[in-house]
């Protein structure tokens, strides 16, 4: 009989240039919640969605790697409601971001100086 594979959780690494701008934008901006630190390192979850802020402050920004920038597909329930508060927290002008959020599909939450983008569907 075959061994189940089960995953238990996973979190998705992000290099970022700044620590603790990135900590500060993934909080209050997006809405992650704190479970711990390390030297170097800021662990975030979005409910079962978790990631690992890692400060690489002499890498390419995630706008300079392009279509390697994209890292993750999470489909989320009652995404309205969170788009909504994410639109809410974010310094740009709701008008724009809806703008780019209709051209660019369901992405809610890239930020370019994350080396990676964090996109939630």
């Amino acid at each position: 009989m075959a061994t189940e594979r089960k995953v238990v959780h996973t979190r998705h690494v992000l290099a970022v240039k700044d620590l603790r701008v990135e900590d500060a934008y993934f909080r209050e901006k997006l809405g992650f919640d704190h479970d711990f630190s390390a030297p170097g390192w800021e662990f975030l979850s979005f409910g079962i969605f978790k990631v690992m802020l890692g400060e690489c402050s002499d890498e390419m920004t995630a706008e300079e790697t392009g279509n390697h920038s994209w890292f993750a597909h999470a489909l989320v329930e009652n995404v309205d409601e969170v788009l909504k508060i994410a639109l809410t927290r974010s310094p740009v002008p709701l008008e724009e971001q809806v703008e780019e959020h209709l051209a660019f599909g369901p992405q809610i939450a890239e930020d370019p100086n994350v080396q990676q983008d964090s996109v939630m569907h």
